[in-house]
């Protein structure tokens, strides 16, 4: 094997922030969290975030592969073909992108 390669991956090793090589999110289970998961076939509406928020949740779950969207795959269009995020889809989702708050 070549030495040259391997003293390049060396040096790009060497000058990454140790947060590239791993992060510490599992601390965020350190103590009991409140949440939910948003399995529906269709989106929350806003009441049920509000309702979710009186609770002192602080983050939901959501899976969206159920929902309908402009292309074959909601949010993504194609996931063969990826290009981009849809638009159209992206406003379905609205506030739900906010995080209320994030781990670690």
């Amino acid at each position: 094997m070549p030495l040259l390669p391997v003293l390049r991956l060396a040096a790009l090793c060497a000058f990454m922030p140790a947060a590239a090589f791993s992060a510490d999110l599992i601390s965020f289970w350190d103590s009991p969290q409140k949440g939910a998961n948003g399995f529906n076939a269709k989106p929350q509406d806003d009441a049920y975030f509000k309702a979710l928020a009186d609770t002192g949740a602080t983050w939901v779950r959501l899976t969206f592969s159920k929902w309908q969207g402009t292309g074959r795959d909601f949010l993504i269009g194609d996931a063969d073909h990826y290009s981009g995020l849809v638009p159209e889809d992206l406003a379905v989702c609205g506030p739900l992108w906010t995080p209320l708050k994030l781990p670690g």
